[in-house]
């Protein structure tokens, strides 16, 4: 973990947006983690330690906000659960990260990890767009409703580029493929259509 205060050039941020900024991250680090690890992509590990820098970045400004907001004691103890609830998303972060530094640095997870991973309510999904693909030309939105399955799209990796949550009405191409998270059974149902690998 790194705490680096410079100046980012951004808008001065609310307390409230800072933390909301911090929750999106933390909710969405977890799953890419997870999917640079089970798809061996360096790409997403690297996104994954800017999105934790991101966060770190956020924790700094957080901090700077409540200490220039307390000017007693009282609104110090008043401010420390805003700063315990930062701390805790940044573990998050901090965890997410180690886990794309173990891929980069050439580790690879045992056979057995991966498959305990599989073993959960919701499991992340690789859908390769092959030639013959029903959905080539067809968007995200479009594929979860014709198939009734719902899917929160992670990953788009197209040419070489590396689209971090793409949006759900861009048109897939032939040799894309996706990374979504899912049910066991809208994994069975996307590979079943698409060439799924789990």
């Amino acid at each position: 973990m790194k705490h680096r205060l410079e100046d980012t050039g951004e808008d001065p941020k609310s307390v409230r947006d800072i933390l909301i900024e911090m929750k999106n991250i933390s909710e969405k680090i977890v799953d890419l983690a997870f999917s640079s690890v089970m798809f061996d992509s360096e790409d997403i590990a690297r996104e994954v330690l800017r999105l934790e820098d991101r966060v770190d970045d956020l924790l700094t400004m957080l901090r700077m906000k409540v200490l220039m907001a307390a000017e007693t004691a009282r609104d110090a103890r008043r401010l420390l659960p805003i700063l315990s609830i930062a701390a805790s998303m940044d573990d998050i972060a901090n965890a997410a990260g180690d886990l794309a530094k173990m891929l980069l640095k050439g580790f690879k997870l045992h056979p057995i990890v991966l498959e305990a991973l599989k073993m959960v309510d919701e499991v992340i999904v690789r859908v390769d767009v092959k030639h013959s693909s029903p959905f080539i030309g067809k968007t995200i939105s479009q594929i979860s409703h014709e198939l009734n399955v719902d899917f929160t799209p992670l990953v788009l990796c197209r040419g070489g580029r590396t689209i971090i949550s793409p949006d759900e009405n861009v048109k897939l191409r032939q040799n894309d493929y996706i990374i979504v998270k899912t049910t066991t059974l809208g994994a069975e149902t996307l590979s079943k259509m698409g060439g799924g690998s789990v």
